[in-house]
């Protein structure tokens, strides 16, 4: 995976970070925050990773219930940085990417605050191919017909802070939400509804204070996502793809973060 500049070129920061090591085993006994549903979705006019039209796509996949209980409500409220399954999966691509790591010790270095702070080694997170690995396999847990999306998002110290994907919010009605985009109605619209990936990375982040972290993200972020990487202070944004690159939304996207001196990089 090769970089080009698209608006600013910079070289991520090489830092060893600080953690205690826990393996999957033992980090299953952390309590499982906030994030996706089982209702996901989509970005704004965002194309990638398309797939066939389903003949549902107006539909969300999974129908809530119209009433569930406060506690079972938490069971469907699951964070990527602290789901043992996905850790897996981080362990797996690790694998892939650094064949002297120990097959036999895999794990985790997870703080106090369920921050990944080291996957087999430290250097893979300084890895964009390896980051960006991590926002693909995100983005694969949305539940879009046609676009997904994934992010991650690194801290300073290069600690994985937050993974986000497209998706609905939280949904308890017998309601819905639509996934297809009816520009006519914009109430079955699913651009109406739908949480971007780099936004539900900085919602689910640990830490309160995001300056100087950098986010990848497997599409150009939009300028509504823009102004939130803005305003947590993060300072660099990696993407993959920018197939609507002259689109109103990703050129406003491009002015907001060249004006606040957000480095903006393309990686293939």
């Amino acid at each position: 995976m090769t970089e080009h500049d698209c608006d600013v070129s910079v070289s991520p920061k090489s830092t060893t970070p600080n953690g205690t090591t826990i393996s999957n085993s033992t980090s299953s006994s952390r309590s499982v925050s906030s994030s996706s549903s089982s209702n996901s979705s989509d970005n704004c006019n965002r194309t990638t990773h398309d797939s066939s039209d389903n003949s549902s796509c107006c539909r969300s996949r999974s129908p809530s219930p119209t009433f569930i209980a406060d506690h079972d409500m938490d069971k469907n409220i699951v964070t990527l940085l602290a789901d043992d399954k996905f850790h897996n999966e981080i362990l797996n691509l690790a694998m892939k990417h650094n064949n002297n790591l120990d097959q036999h010790v895999q794990n985790c270095v997870i703080d106090d605050r369920n921050r990944i702070t080291s996957v087999g080694t430290t250097d893979l997170l300084e890895d964009h191919e390896f980051l960006m690995g991590i926002a693909l396999l995100a983005s694969q847990r949305s539940e879009d017909p046609k676009t997904k999306v994934g992010a991650c998002l690194v801290d300073r110290k290069n600690r994985i802070v937050g993974i986000g994907y497209n998706h609905f919010p939280p949904n308890y009605s017998d309601e819905p939400y639509p996934w297809c985009k009816e520009k006519e109605n914009q109430l079955n619209n699913k651009l109406t509804y739908v949480i971007h990936a780099e936004s539900d990375a900085i919602f689910t982040s640990q830490p309160a204070d995001l300056r100087g972290a950098t986010i990848y993200s497997t599409l150009m972020p939009c300028n509504e996502c823009a102004k939130q990487i803005i305003q947590a202070g993060i300072s660099k944004v990696y993407y993959l793809n920018s197939k609507e690159f002259e689109k109103w939304i990703y050129k406003a996207s491009r002015r907001m973060l060249l004006a606040a001196r957000v480095a903006l990089q393309k990686l293939e």
